[in-house]
């Protein structure tokens, strides 16, 4: 018998979760994080959002539009990135063409955006 439940809202592009009048705050996660039941959060979010959220020497009304983005960003304990390449490389090419998901098909062949 389960005496626990995970319960998974992804933040994944988590630049879109930190910004304007319903982002994500600090004391909301930190509440999440300090209930009753373990919490683990994951989200993604590319490099150069993160960095353009941590940019130091900006004016002090940019400072202040970030700063509740940093105080969520700082709560993280754990940080690990993963570097995802531009394009696949010739061995995964092939290696997506032989298998027989249809989801997968041409999939490999869509630009990447990135923000």
């Amino acid at each position: 018998m389960w005496t626990c439940a995970a319960r998974w809202r992804g933040l994944d592009e988590l630049q879109n979760f930190l910004t304007g009048s319903d982002a994500l705050t600090e004391q909301v996660l930190r509440r999440l994080l300090a209930g009753q039941r373990p919490a683990v959060v994951i989200g993604t979010i590319w490099p150069g959002w993160l960095a353009d959220f941590n940019k130091p020497n900006m004016d002090a009304n940019e400072d202040q539009l970030r700063a509740p983005a940093r105080a969520v960003l700082a709560l993280t304990t754990t940080r690990i990135r993963i570097e995802v390449q531009p394009q696949f490389s010739p061995a995964e090419l092939e290696q997506a063409a032989a298998v027989a998901d249809p989801r997968l098909h041409g999939s490999w062949q869509r630009p990447r955006t990135a923000g």
